[in-house]
């Protein structure tokens, strides 16, 4: 049986949110205190909050397969006053994975990207910058590792400014040498790019991006510099405080490269909510720098599509919420069906009970409806959640859930007719930590896998 496997050019840990920077007051002083009598005034404190998570996973497969690799993911975020218009910002974020097997092991149905390094060991760093707000029309001013969405993930290590210009248009200029986490060298690597964002309307914003990436590159057979010019157009807009718009556009060296239509809903007094999206993705005829086509990276050639997708829902009957969704995609210009290159119809509903069965616990059904690779299928799946404590500090979950494609970010693997059954079980100690074991049984059209995890995660 031949496994199907690409390697995936970034690899995503989940991490929680930054805490927010509490804002420093100076001390006080009486009205009728005399300047002598006044204290000296000290220097104001560094203000710092961030994560650590951990997370030791445990792999097997029938037979002698066995995996073991601890995941670490880390977010710093510090200020001090007075530094500019406002503050310094200073933020940092990263990762690693430590693999803890017997290594290299190429045959394993678990090796993932770590595994083509000669290391056990590998550490990403993915912000680590600082920040101010100058006075004047440059509103900011950001140097480092930095993350650049336009359309697609970008991080360089440079500079980005941002500046206010007449008739309240906004204009942001950056430059530096972008960062490929899997890529030994950086020599001729270039980045540099300039934005404009005007409103026409009150409630309009237009927005025109224009991205030159230059990679010089050290794979054997692939061009040994590559330079791309990403242009994207962003159109946002609300006329109705319910209701939010929003259009992206791009094209790659003058090519249409991908369009994006999105659309929102949502209204609070009754809840309801109602999303629809848009996007048709265009063929590359050749290999652009990776960021601005990931999958490119690992296919050679993302074959394009068309697809919609619309999903809603809200409260129903007193703690019971409705939700449901329908997605259909299809492979255009001649595109055949390939590894991540699928074309399906998925439908699906959910329902969750509040306080079902008991005061603390609640209880979602879920069922899909699935048309692809030539079949049609039902899919019933469902789980219980639980929140018990005085604090509610435990926090357990069984269920399972279906998928007929699914990738693995670890492993880089996309999995077929895949079924997972798990449960885990967290708790919070305190206000700065939390620990929490997992259990996961999962099948696809291949193989049957057990998963167990334990993870510590600390707040500061």
């Amino acid at each position: 049986m031949i496994r199907r496997r690409a390697w995936l050019p970034t690899i995503a840990l989940a991490a929680g949110p930054l805490l927010p920077a509490a804002a420093q007051e100076p001390p006080a002083t009486s009205p009728g205190s005399s300047p002598a009598s006044r204290p000296a005034a000290e220097a104001p404190p560094l203000d710092a909050h961030g994560y650590l998570d951990l997370r030791y996973r445990y792999r097997s497969v029938p037979g002698e397969a066995r995996d073991q690799d601890l995941f670490g993911a880390f977010g710093v975020r510090s200020s001090l006053p007075g530094v500019g218009e406002k503050d310094l910002r200073v933020e940092a974020s990263g990762s690693f994975v430590w693999d803890l097997d017997e290594f290299p092991d190429g045959g394993s149905p678990f090796a993932g990207l770590p595994e083509t390094f000669g290391d056990r060991f590998h550490a990403y760093l993915y912000e680590a910058y600082g920040e101010i707000d100058p006075v004047g029309p440059v509103r900011r001013l950001r140097a480092g590792r930095q993350f650049l969405w336009k359309e697609e993930g970008i991080r360089f290590d440079g500079l980005y400014a941002e500046a206010a210009a007449s008739g309240g248009a906004e204009i942001s200029v950056y430059g530096g040498v972008p960062v490929h986490f899997y890529e030994s060298s950086r020599d001729g690597d270039l980045l540099a790019g300039a934005g404009v964002a005007l409103r026409p309307w009150r409630r309009v914003r237009v927005s025109l991006d224009e991205i030159y990436v230059r990679d010089a590159r050290d794979v054997p057979g692939v061009p040994s510099l590559e330079g791309d010019l990403l242009s994207v157009l962003g159109v946002e807009g609300s006329f109705d405080p319910r209701l939010l718009l929003r259009g992206s556009f791009s094209w790659l060296d003058a090519k249409e490269r991908r369009q994006v239509v999105d659309a929102a809903f949502l209204d609070p007094p009754s809840g309801a909510r109602v999303n629809l999206r848009l996007v048709r993705q265009n063929q590359f005829s050749e290999i652009p720098v990776t960021e601005f086509s990931p999958f490119v990276a690992t296919l050679g050639v993302y074959e394009p599509f068309f697809q919609w997708q619309v999903d809603g829902g809200g409260p129903l009957v007193g703690s019971l919420d409705l939700a449901a969704g329908y997605a259909r995609r299809r492979l255009i210009e001649g595109a055949e069906e390939g590894l991540f290159n699928h074309e399906f119809d998925h439908a699906y509903a959910i329902a969750t009970l509040g306080a079902c069965p008991w005061p603390s616990t609640s209880l979602h059904l879920r069922g899909d409806g699935w048309n692809g690779g030539g079949r049609d299928l039902v899919a019933v799946g469902g789980g219980l959640e639980a929140r018990l404590g005085e604090k509610k500090e435990w926090r357990g979950e069984i269920g399972t859930d279906y998928a007929l494609y699914r990738v693995d970010v670890q492993t880089g693997q996309e999995r077929l007719d895949d079924r997972r059954f798990y449960g885990r079980v967290r708790r919070k100690i305190g206000e700065r930590l939390d620990f929490g074991i997992g259990y996961r049984y999962e099948v696809d059209d291949i193989d049957r896998y057990h998963v167990a995890d334990v993870v510590l995660g600390i707040r500061f």
